[in-house]
């Protein structure tokens, strides 16, 4: 006997935080250093003729890195399952059990069809002999809000490593900055002639995990041959 179960309905609270905190339209949205999201027009109105920008909702300044700040995957990912969920969410007094006008509530797992209870028992399902194999909303909902956490936590990690990486190119480009800045000839041609018996062409890639401070201002002072 298939039990009856209550159904999952998605809050108003819930779709708003896919939208731009400023316009509340529905846009890729950008991720922020603090976790907060803003569309790409409503970024550029508030660095306007700047290169920095704060955001709205804790106040934090931020510098626009090159290239701009990520898109939030997340959100984007969730968009995406809701479009796939339309039939479910987007009215629930109107979206009707394929058998009946009464709200869906379950999922069969053979077919794909979206029935009442009442239905599940009482009608065919063309894929399966022994009748429809129901999964109730509450569990698909469920399920996919696991999914999410798994790709916020997948995402944040990624946003901090990628702060991490700025903050040391930062200070890579600050050191080699102050030696090619240096208006003393001889010690040019001396940073270069370092530079060449190294057989080095490029900035060693700045990695937090294999790279320190150190080791880079040894790389461009030339002290470590």
């Amino acid at each position: 006997m298939v039990t009856r179960q209550k159904s999952f309905f998605l809050t108003k609270e819930a779709v708003e935080e896919l939208n731009c905190c400023i316009c509340y339209e529905s846009k890729p949205l950008h991720l922020l250093p603090c976790q907060h999201r803003l569309c790409g027009n409503c970024i550029e109105q508030l660095a306007y003729r700047r290169l920095r920008v704060q955001c709205p909702t804790c106040r934090n300044n931020y510098s626009i890195p090159l290239g701009g700040f990520p898109l939030c995957r997340l959100t984007q990912y969730f968009r995406e399952q809701l479009q796939d969920l339309d039939s479910t969410n987007q009215n629930r007094e109107k979206t009707a059990c394929k058998y009946c006008e009464n709200v869906v509530e379950a999922r069969c797992q053979s077919c794909s069809a979206f029935l009442c209870y009442k239905c599940v028992s009482k009608t065919r399902c063309d894929e399966n002999t022994e009748g429809h194999q129901p999964l109730d909303l509450v569990d698909l909902t469920t399920n996919a809000q696991n999914v999410l956490e798994v790709w916020k936590k997948k995402v944040e990690d990624e946003v901090e490593s990628m702060i991490k990486k700025m903050e040391h190119k930062k200070k890579v480009l600050k050191l080699y900055s102050a030696m090619t800045a240096n208006n003393n000839e001889v010690e040019k041609i001396q940073f270069v002639e370092n530079m060449t018996l190294k057989k080095t062409t490029t900035i060693p890639e700045a990695n937090p995990e294999s790279t320190n401070e150190s080791e880079i201002e040894e790389y461009l002072t030339g002290t470590s041959m």
